[in-house]
């Protein structure tokens, strides 16, 4: 998906000629309900979410949008979600569009705002249909309880006396007919059932690492993959062109070897035939090298360490 692709999939949500609909749902633990919004406050969600559309996608020149699992240290980037599993957030997108007999949230003494996770917003008009993520942090539940806001009345100053959650026109993620993108990663890589799916995916890369015989000890390799940053160059790997062609460890080996600053920086088993990383340092240049990250130049023979690698048509 480019970023011209994305904008075209919202723009009938910022066209005041097309009447959009709209669906409102709160995620309260693992169920979503239906929220019973006036019809005047629906009307005003989907003017405040169409600004945030035409603020964070549409005016928005300075993002590009990339695959999940290739991203990488560049900024300004949105993310198409392209793992083959789906954590609950991200399959919750797809089962609110058409929904029927939702349960609607009552709120009462038993159900209060505060229980209130996430929303997920559903905009559609005909057959275009986009649907948004917002999460919702304590921050954003106020309880009158505990404090309390200061309004105008006539000439003098009074106080709300309910409580309330404020919503802002940000979002986290967008699901339309092309994909779900991820605005906002913090939110979902908090969540219990994306540490599931990233560890069922990172499982993956190792043993494609371990077919191809190029380590000599897999569970010293495997003891300086604990953090996040190493996880990510991981799942960078589901793309990575050295595992799709298959390369030997035999002619990766000879490829470090041949290269001048490259032989230098990693550790050899005895013979000689297979990479030994004793660091995670090490460990996080050896993925580098699977991913293809050092590249020469033809043209100038000069060696590069390069994050962006666009294969040209």
């Amino acid at each position: 998906m480019t970023k011209d692709e994305l904008r075209s999939s919202v723009q009938f949500i910022i066209d005041g000629t097309k009447q959009k609909e709209i669906g409102i749902y709160a995620l309260v633990g693992d169920t979503y309900y239906k929220l019973d919004v006036v019809e005047t406050v629906e009307q005003d969600f989907i003017s405040l979410f169409a600004s945030g559309i035409k603020k964070s996608i549409i005016e928005n020149d300075k993002y590009e949008v990339m695959a999940y699992s290739t991203s990488d240290e560049r900024k300004n980037c949105y993310y198409q979600y392209d793992l083959e599993e789906f954590p609950a957030e991200i399959q919750t997108m797809a089962s609110v569009v058409g929904a029927q007999d939702v349960e609607v949230y009552h709120i009462d003494e038993a159900s209060t705002l505060s229980d209130i996770d996430a929303l997920y917003i559903v905009l559609s008009y005909q057959n275009e249909v986009v649907v948004l993520y917002k999460n919702i942090s304590q921050l954003d539940f106020v309880d009158v309880h505990q404090r309390f806001f200061l309004v105008k009345s006539d000439h003098q100053l009074t106080k709300l006396d309910k409580d309330y959650l404020r919503i802002s026109s940000t979002f986290q993620m967008i699901r339309t007919s092309l994909g779900t993108v991820i605005l906002d990663l913090k939110p979902l890589e908090k969540s219990e059932g994306f540490g599931q799916v990233i560890a069922n995916e990172v499982s993956a890369r190792i043993n494609s690492i371990e077919s191809i015989g190029l380590i000599e000890d897999m569970d010293s390799f495997k003891s300086y993959l604990d953090g996040i940053s190493s996880k990510k160059a991981l799942l960078q790997l589901k793309n990575s062109q050295v595992i799709k062609k298959q390369i030997g460890a035999a002619a990766i080996v000879a490829f470090v070897k041949s290269k001048e600053k490259l032989k230098k920086i990693f550790n050899y088993s005895e013979d000689g035939t297979k990479l030994a990383p004793s660091s995670k340092a090490e460990t996080k240049r050896l993925l580098k090298l699977l991913n293809d990250d050092y590249v020469i130049s033809e043209l100038t023979l000069s060696e590069y360490e390069t994050l962006a690698k666009d294969i040209m048509p």
